[in-house]
């Protein structure tokens, strides 16, 4: 069964901008970080939500061209790749690097820093009960 997508490129779309569609169960995302690499036609994309009803974080990523997008692969909460810790959190971000830039020498390959840094300071702003 597919899930009908709703088409929302706006602010009130927690997945916006990587995702212009909104999908059930995401309303109370967080972004925590949007590793981004894109260039001519090609791109390649690694991002990370916190939900804090769920308490986990949630990754959408994959990599294309310019006939395809991130959007394109994920239709509900369970395509996501779900994670309890920042730990594990990081280490899919620099599996995720290596595997796409496999064959890029190392000087060369994208700085991660603002993304660690990013997950390593993220804090929710849901409020605890």
């Amino acid at each position: 069964m597919i899930t009908v997508r709703e088409y929302n490129d706006s602010g009130g779309n927690p997945l916006y901008p990587a995702m212009y569609y909104t999908i059930p169960g995401t309303d109370d995302f967080e972004l925590v970080t949007h590793f981004n690499d894109s260039g001519g036609y090609d791109w390649t994309d690694w991002v990370a939500w916190y939900s804090p009803t769920r308490r986990m974080y949630f990754v959408a990523s994959g990599s294309g061209c310019s006939c395809n997008s991130l959007t394109d692969d994920y239709y509900t909460l369970g395509d996501f790749v779900s994670f309890h810790s920042k730990e594990t959190l990081k280490a899919d971000l620099v599996s995720f690097i290596n595997d796409r830039y496999e064959y890029t020498d190392l000087r060369n390959r994208p700085r991660l820093d603002d993304n660690l840094a990013a997950i390593n300071s993220f804090k929710s702003n849901a409020v605890s009960s």
